[in-house]
């Protein structure tokens, strides 16, 4: 590696999809003028081995893996000593990730949600009482979520039909609480299915159709929908992040029968990047170019020493950026 200097943009990551990725991120940041630095898990030791060099420094960091990398959390932690941003710190991710903070948090700012309970860790309550009149309410079949247990729909279960999956749930991660979650069904008009994936991005806002069964993503161009649908689903993702408070994350989001939004995946805290033209179930190229592009200006602000605020939402991507539906 080269030795150690003055940064503007760290981009820390230990998942190897996430390469594509930062590499965008990384030539737009560039182009912005920003020198940067990409951390991935063969870098780490010798970055952490600058820490205390006074020639080394970081203006702004996007981590993307001290969540689920123990050992980048010196990093992060060393680099906010000095002064640095941290795009998204981890008590911020903590704090969005859990499903139980987040269903309470949305219901007293009145978002809907799914008929919801809320059941205690079993290493605490382990003789909580359980009875089938707690699942009548939810109709059948119901969903099981551990609250903070996140990544892929680890733990879930979406089609749950008696007390004993909840009980057999409870110990699979024992220090989690519980969601017990009534099915909720989005309408559908022709081919769309009207569930949505929604991104906030340093205050721009895009959504995609979204397909929970082949998790396939397809551009939502504004005109799509209802002009009222489509500023409900903005007014949405803005209370979100008011609540959740982090500068990048995603959300899903139904209209269902009665044409009412409902919120049916709270936050995504590190949203999948992955390419749609390299994976078939990920983001649309031109989205992930246009989240890179949003986040490396962010940065820049930042780095020029203003105030990024937040930008308003946008209606969806420039019209050369989208796709047809």
């Amino acid at each position: 590696m080269i030795p150690p200097q003055q940064y503007d943009l760290a981009l820390a990551y230990d998942w190897e999809y996430d390469r594509d990725f930062i590499d965008l991120l990384d030539s737009e940041a560039t182009g912005m003028g920003m020198r940067v630095l990409q951390i991935g898990t063969a870098e780490l030791p010798a970055v952490l081995g600058w820490l205390n060099d006074a020639e080394f420094g970081v203006r702004t960091m996007i981590d993307r893996a001290s969540d689920t990398s123990p050992q980048f959390l010196d990093l992060q932690s060393g680099l906010q000593k000095r002064g640095t941003r941290i795009i998204d710190p981890l008590e911020a991710l903590h704090w969005a990730s859990d499903k139980a903070t987040m269903h309470l948090e949305f219901i007293e700012q009145g978002l809907h949600t799914p008929y919801t309970q809320i059941l205690p860790p079993f290493s605490q309550e382990p003789d909580f009482p359980l009875d089938d009149r707690q699942i009548l309410p939810l109709g059948l079949p119901f969903v099981i979520k551990p609250a903070n247990t996140t990544g892929g729909g680890q733990g879930v279960i979406l089609t749950a039909l008696t007390l004993d999956e909840v009980i057999q749930a409870r110990r699979q991660y024992p220090h989690d609480k519980y969601l017990l979650q009534e099915r909720v069904h989005a309408k559908s008009e022709g081919l769309n299915l009207f569930w949505f994936r929604a991104f906030f991005v340093a205050g721009w806002i895009t959504f995609c159709w979204w397909n929970p069964d082949t998790h396939i993503y397809r551009m939502l161009l504004p005109h799509a929908v209802k002009p009222e649908t489509f500023a409900s689903l903005l007014t949405i993702m803005e209370q979100i992040s008011r609540i959740c408070r982090l500068t990048f994350f995603s959300s899903e989001i139904i209209i269902n029968q009665s044409d009412q939004p409902v919120i049916v995946d709270y936050v995504n805290e590190i949203c999948d990047m992955r390419l749609q033209s390299r994976h078939r179930d990920g983001v649309p190229d031109e989205l992930v170019m246009a989240i890179c592009k949003q986040l490396a200006g962010y940065c820049c602000k930042i780095d020029r020493g203003a105030d990024p605020g937040q930008k308003p939402p946008f209606d969806n991507l420039a019209d050369s950026d989208r796709n047809s539906d």
